[in-house]
């Protein structure tokens, strides 16, 4: 049997948990449907943050940028997901892993039923 305390730095210990506390475990909710959301920041500089949500059953997800133009900039994901709330990273690079120029890009999430497009500024 063990007794789990926590100390800080100052050397301060609290008392034993009781023998069902469970710590460092969280019940995240399963999402109910595809969502794309607002990347953070926005305008953005050198990086940028899209989340989005794949319900339960997941599937397969395509996450692209495009410029003005519609071209293809960015394949950001292009895989089956689990079910749960995603974050990618978008570091303002193209494919070929060369920088993009400044400007407004758009980026879509696509799967099977769901196809969402939001639009985000780059500034260098």
């Amino acid at each position: 049997h063990y007794k789990i305390t926590a100390m800080d730095d100052a050397g301060n210990e609290s008392d034993p948990t009781s023998p069902t506390t469970i710590t460092g475990a969280e019940d995240f909710p399963i999402p109910e449907r595809y969502a794309l959301y607002q990347n953070k920041p926005n305008p953005f500089n050198p990086t940028t943050v899209i989340r989005y949500d794949v319900p339960a059953g997941g599937g397969h997800i395509t996450l692209e940028v495009y410029d003005v133009a519609g071209r293809l900039v960015r394949t950001l994901v292009d895989d089956a997901q689990p079910a749960g709330e995603k974050r990618v990273t978008w570091d303002g690079r193209d494919n070929r892993g060369d920088s993009a120029a400044s400007g407004v890009y758009f980026y879509r999430l696509q799967t099977a039923t769901y196809v969402k497009t939001l639009k985000m500024t780059l500034l260098r």
